[in-house]
């Protein structure tokens, strides 16, 4: 079991997501110093726990983004080998 993030914490790294998507990703430290330069928090263990929701999110938006390219490919060469059974037929 993870810490649990406050609904203070969630609306932080939401509007910063929000405000500029481009700076952030799947690396904390990155995160970190974009929020840095974003925002100015002058609390460093806030800071942290944001940063860290912040990558935590992202990567779970680019595992859901690969999982649904992935689906919809297998999906394509599914429906490719069917139309090709038609058109021989």
């Amino acid at each position: 079991m993870g810490r649990i993030k406050t609904n203070a914490m969630k609306k932080l790294a939401r509007q910063a997501i929000a405000h500029s998507d481009d700076s952030f990703g799947p690396d904390f430290s990155k995160n970190k110093q974009a929020l840095q330069g974003m925002a100015p928090i002058k609390s460093k263990k806030i800071r942290n726990m944001v940063s860290g929701y912040i990558t935590r999110v992202t990567k779970r938006a680019t595992r859901a983004k690969e999982a649904q390219s992935a689906a919809k490919a297998k999906e394509d060469e599914q429906a490719a080998p069917e139309g090709e059974q038609q058109e021989q037929e």
